[in-house]
């Protein structure tokens, strides 16, 4: 496995690790609170990181200067479709449906953003990779449906009604995130991550904010203000730096180095990860279909970076 590869599955695992806090934070305060929450973290670390790898204020100027205005938009495109509305989107359809059938939806994005790879980075699907995306989806989305439980929204219309706005919002979120694949890949291509990652987080600074402003609110909205207040960021403070800044530079190096079918699908594996650490402290129980789409995900991935 390569590094572009390996950064992209590791971006995978602090997806996992923040979507349990994100989720959490949901339920009390908006998807665009949250999300303009983690830019405003991501921001000053990744306004640091610039610094260091430009090695000064002229190189970061520079770098940034350099990027274009073609990269540029497909960077404000990557936002837009994912801290900006992709990410808001799913966190709305969990708070429907819950986290394992939102994501077992959404997790169909690698296919789409192979497709993009196809048409406009004018990448090659082999039968391999493409049997390797097609074992990793239907794998991941195996591991998640078997972690699913019945829900009392089953006998109630107005829950069914949030559930089939949260299926509706969950294939939304599919597309976006694919979406995002491309245009990470696309407007990173020959960018320093540092000054990828800094204009890309400020854009989100911008616009989950703004959007939060704008779009219905769909949920509890909790107080008032654009950001998550400090008191419930600083328990989880140490994820918010993982996931938002140490998890959008494995994703943007694994995008960018590495063709989309194979960095899109490892970068989909948060869920299929999780399974070990749940079953090794407990958590839940061993399971054979669960195991089944581990093997299967574990065989999607050899297929793709062999």
């Amino acid at each position: 496995m390569n590094g572009a590869a390996l950064a992209a599955l590791l971006s995978s695992g602090t997806w996992a690790v923040g979507i349990s806090v994100y989720a959490r934070l949901a339920r009390h305060h908006s998807g665009s609170k949250v999300n303009a929450t983690r830019a405003l973290v991501a921001t000053p670390l990744f306004a640091l990181y610039l610094l260091i790898e430009s090695r000064g204020l002229t190189g970061s100027a520079a770098a940034i200067a350099a990027i274009g205005p073609a990269r540029l938009g497909f960077l404000v495109l990557s936002v837009l479709t994912s801290f900006a509305l992709g990410d808001v989107l799913f966190l709305r359809s969990a708070n429907a449906l819950g986290v394992p059938a939102a994501m077992s939806i959404a997790s169909a994005y690698p296919l789409w953003a192979a497709l993009g790879g196809v048409l406009f980075r004018h990448e090659t699907l082999m039968p391999r990779r493409l049997g390797g995306v097609l074992a990793v989806v239907a794998g991941t989305v195996l591991v998640i449906v078997s972690s699913g439980s019945a829900s009392d929204a089953d006998g109630d219309p107005r829950l069914r009604t949030g559930r089939l706005a949260g299926v509706l919002l969950a294939l939304a979120t599919s597309l976006f995130w694919a979406v995002n694949s491309v245009a990470v890949g696309l407007g990173s291509q020959g960018v320093p991550l540092g000054a990828a990652g800094f204009c890309r987080m400020t854009f989100a600074l911008v616009l989950c904010p703004l959007l939060g402003l704008l779009l219905p609110r769909g949920g509890a909205a909790g107080q008032g203000g654009l950001f998550v207040p400090r008191a419930h960021v600083r328990p989880v403070l140490g994820v918010f730096v993982l996931e938002s800044f140490g998890g959008a530079w494995l994703f943007t190096y694994g995008l960018t180095n590495a063709p989309l079918a194979v960095g899109a699908a490892l970068s989909s594996l948060a869920p299929v990860l999780a399974v070990p650490i749940a079953l090794w402290t407990g958590a839940e129980r061993f399971s054979a279909a669960k195991s089944l789409g581990i093997v299967m995900v574990i065989g999607g991935v050899f297929l793709l970076v062999s």
